[in-house]
């Protein structure tokens, strides 16, 4: 241990030696460094976030600045940049006391944005107004290069693509942008308040809008009260007593023109509008006959059972009063009071036109209570042939007295229950056909009430006997009746038919039933041949065009065409002709209990109007032609079919539905069109024409013949 200690201090000493020989002999000094210069390093490339720039190195101080500072900081902190940037940082110290720099340059890696991040940054910086009052600039980009989709929660007043359509108040639209980048989507939503029109535009707008349709032939019709953009329309007429400021119609006399003015007002705006309109009044020279033809009284019936309306004002323009030859019976205000004897009433009216006095009497007839029988009483039944070559058998007038009289009475050309009587009966004579009969087709004609009915009997011959009469129909205008028979088909070997009408009234003060006409067509298996060549080659009957839609009774809808068409033909024989829509009025008569046909074959539907209907049944067209040829215009019944033109229209394709035809047309190749009068489609005021082949298709082969009663 002690050789230890000594071997250590001589090599201390050695080296104390040494440190003394170097001081006693100095060398040159070395120069300082700068390690700033030589030693201090910077990463070459950097991406987002931070990294460390000393501030002092080696003991000197050191500044930075930076040449994007944006970019990179004189803290280290480095920005996100979408794709590679150099930036150069400067470093600033002092060495020896000199200042000094040292450049550094480093690349900053860029990190582009994700298509979720573009379409953030579009999303928050779209905007639009959110209070227009005009079209708005939708962009279709975002800044960032998102495409921007939109959608209109009301695109009727502002459009997807901006467009606004000036609503008529303020509205709130949503909008909604749909902000699309690749696969990413954000949406967008705006509450926009749509700033209504103002009032000058809405009511510039209602003034070019704003016309006025005649009617032709012209009538009443609908002054707008209102615009389409809420505008106010008031009205005044020149002549307000020819057409009113609501827009009522009274034909004047003579020729005059009518200025209607509107004027449009919204808020404080106004503007006027004018219309002339020439109204081609009554000629002067024939307004007599204008006004009898208007006033109807009862209409066109010469029969009165109840109080009459007598018109105290005619055309709109005339005042009449009245006087009656029998004011007991028929007052002056038309009350009604059943005389004892049938007794000829005539109604005058009074009234004066231009200054000039016109008295028209109107005659009727009124059934007494106690008209009595004549000698027409129990006649021996005869037999008449049926003549199947005849289109139809009618007993009317004085054939009407050939059969037997039990309590009835003949008078007028009807039958009717002798006056102190409350039932009687008539039996027709047999009628003989040369071969079996398979069916029979008929009608009657009765006037009725409620508590005064006709019932119409048939009865046939068969090889074991005469059958009873079988009841086939009974009526009474007002009661509760059944849908009527109008044909009785045979069993085999029918040769013989016999009729009987049986009337009865429920006492003796309620006028009695009447039988007007009966009409029989017997079917057999023989057919009349009918020869198309001795026609004339183009029929034409003017009915008048009457359209089902007009009627507003809701009753008559399942029956409106058939009270339609047989109003064309009352009217095409002068009847109803007073009646704006007189299928209406005619309902009153179908309530009586509805076939196809309801009661007007029967009831009073026919005989009011003097009117005989004939039931028919068709073989062949040539039949068709023949019947329009001879007699007139012809009420049939169609059904659905198939139609290979359709030129009929809704006849073509109807499950059931009543026409007038109204004529045909044989062309010179042979081939026939048949014209027709559709109540469906009457609105188009013409008739319409279609091949005979397409109306085979749909006819069910039944029609009526309605011809006015012949009187003697």
């Amino acid at each position: 241990m002690k050789l230890k200690l000594i071997k250590l201090t001589q090599i201390i000493f050695i080296l104390f030696l040494s440190s003394c020989i170097k001081d006693e002999n100095p060398q040159e000094e070395t120069p300082p460094i700068d390690y700033i210069a030589n030693e201090l390093t910077l990463p070459e490339t950097v991406e987002m976030g931070s990294f460390d720039l000393p501030t002092s190195f080696q003991g000197m101080t050191i500044t930075w600045t930076s040449s994007h500072e944006e970019i990179i900081t004189t803290e280290g902190i480095v920005s996100r940049i979408l794709v590679n940037q150099d930036v150069t940082l400067t470093a600033h110290y002092v060495f020896e006391g000199v200042s000094k720099t040292k450049f550094f340059v480093i690349t900053v890696i860029g990190n582009p944005y994700t298509a979720l991040e573009l379409v953030q940054m579009d999303h928050d910086e779209l905007g639009i107004p959110l209070e227009i009052s005009g079209d708005l600039t939708l962009p279709t980009w975002g800044v960032h290069g998102s495409a921007i989709i939109w959608s209109s929660s009301h695109d009727y007043i502002l459009s997807k693509s901006g467009k606004y359509y000036a609503p008529l108040e303020d509205e709130i639209v949503t909008l909604t942008a749909a902000i699309r980048f690749e696969s990413s989507e954000l949406v967008k939503v705006f509450e926009i308040t749509v700033k209504a029109m103002p009032d000058l535009e809405k009511v510039q707008k209602d003034h070019a809008m704003l016309e006025l349709r005649i009617p032709i032939p012209l009538s009443s019709f609908t002054l707008p009260s209102r615009g389409y953009f809420t505008s106010e329309i008031t009205w005044q007429s020149s002549h307000p007593e020819i057409i009113s400021h609501e827009g009522y119609y009274t034909k004047p006399i003579g020729n005059i023109t009518v200025t209607l003015t509107a004027t449009i007002q919204k808020g404080d705006a106004s503007m006027e509008k004018t219309f002339d309109i020439n109204v081609e009044g009554y000629s002067p020279e024939h307004i007599e006959q204008e006004i009898e033809k208007a006033l109807k009284i009862n209409h066109g019936i010469d029969v009165i059972f109840s109080d009459v309306i007598l018109p105290t004002r005619i055309l709109n323009l005339v005042d009449v009063s009245w006087s009656s030859s029998h004011p007991e019976i028929i007052s002056e205000t038309g009350e009604y009071r059943l005389p004892d004897i049938t007794t000829s009433v005539t109604l005058t009216a009074e009234m004066t036109v231009s200054e000039k006095h016109i008295s028209m009497p109107f005659n009727f007839t009124v059934y007494g209570l106690n008209d009595q029988s004549t000698e027409l009483i129990d006649q021996k039944i005869n037999t008449i042939n049926f003549n199947l070559n005849d289109l139809f058998v009618l007993d009317e007038n004085d054939r009407l007295t050939m059969g037997s009289f039990d309590q009835i009475v003949y008078r007028n050309n009807r039958l009717m229950i002798a006056g102190n009587m409350l039932t009687g009966s008539y039996t027709s004579p047999i009628y003989h056909s040369p071969e079996a009969l398979k069916r029979i087709n008929f009608m009657w004609g009765s006037i009725s009430s409620e508590h005064a009915t006709s019932s119409f009997y048939l009865r046939y011959l068969t090889p074991s006997g005469w059958t009873e009469f079988l009841l086939q129909g009974n009526w009474g205008y007002g009661g509760e009746n059944q849908p009527p028979q109008i044909t009785l088909n045979f069993p085999e070997n029918v040769f013989d038919i016999q009729y009987q009408i049986i009337l009865k009234r429920d006492n003796l003060e309620t006028p009695s039933p009447e039988i007007t006409f009966v009409s029989l067509q017997p079917i057999a298996d023989q057919k009349n041949i009918y020869d198309i060549q001795s026609l004339r080659q183009t029929v034409f009957y003017e009915v008048p065009q009457l359209k089902q839609a007009d009627t507003t009774d809701p009753f008559l809808w399942p029956n409106i065409c058939w009270a339609t068409s047989i109003s064309m033909m009352l009217q095409y024989y002068q009847k109803l002709t007073d009646l704006k829509i007189p299928q209406e009025y005619y309902s009153v008569l179908i309530r009586q209990g509805t076939e196809r046909f309801g009661t007007t074959k029967n009831d009073i539907g026919s005989t009011q109007f003097n009117m005989v209907l004939h039931e028919l049944e068709f073989h062949s067209y040539e039949m068709l032609l023949h019947v329009l040829d001879h007699y007139g215009p012809v009420i049939i019944g169609v059904s659905k079919g198939s139609s290979p033109t359709g030129a009929f229209g809704p006849i073509s394709f109807s499950s059931g539905h009543v026409v007038v035809v109204v004529g045909y047309e044989i062309h010179e190749d042979g081939k026939i069109d048949i014209i027709i009068n559709d109540p469906a489609v009457s609105w188009m005021r013409f008739p319409i024409k279609g091949s005979v082949e397409e109306l085979m298709m749909v006819w069910d082969k039944g029609g009526m013949l309605m011809q006015p009663k012949t009187t003697i």
